[in-house]
């Protein structure tokens, strides 16, 4: 008569590990995705996400400067920019003047990134700052090196 409660009970057992395993990895996602942002970078993100390419472009670029980046006078985002990276990525990007950049564009801030003057971006251009280790032949890129 006990072998059933049993099973009842580890099943239990099993569904809350279950539950409590994908609540922790969610958490991490959200901590990964939100806690790697500054707090004017997403308010920014937020407010021009519904923005089409090529409307408000100096404002978008205003944006950019309230959250912390160094863009320089004249300088303008025709889309929204995507940003990836750890800490404070505000800090890694600098910008000088008279710059262009259109829609899609891509920084991985990792490491640091400077575009001088008079400089035009075309669409979906990524900047990439990471380098991986090797990996085994099924997956290539292995550990991000720091």
């Amino acid at each position: 008569m006990s072998e059933p409660s049993e099973n009842v009970a580890d099943h239990r057992r099993d569904a809350n590990n279950t539950l409590r395993l994908q609540r922790n990895a969610t958490r991490k996602r959200l901590r990964e995705h939100f806690g790697s942002r500054h707090t004017k970078l997403w308010m920014a993100d937020l407010l021009f996400r519904a923005c089409p390419p090529f409307v408000a472009p100096n404002l978008r670029t205003q944006a950019l400067r309230a959250a912390g980046f160094r863009i320089g006078q004249a300088s303008v985002f025709w889309g929204r920019p995507l940003f990836h990276g750890t800490g404070d990525i505000t800090r890694r990007l600098t910008i000088g003047s008279d710059s262009g950049f259109n829609a899609g564009c891509v920084f991985d801030l990792e490491d640091t990134v400077t575009i001088g003057n008079r400089v035009a971006v075309g669409h979906r251009v990524m900047f990439l700052t990471r380098d991986y280790e090797p990996g085994t032949p099924a997956r290539r890129a292995g550990a991000v090196r720091r």
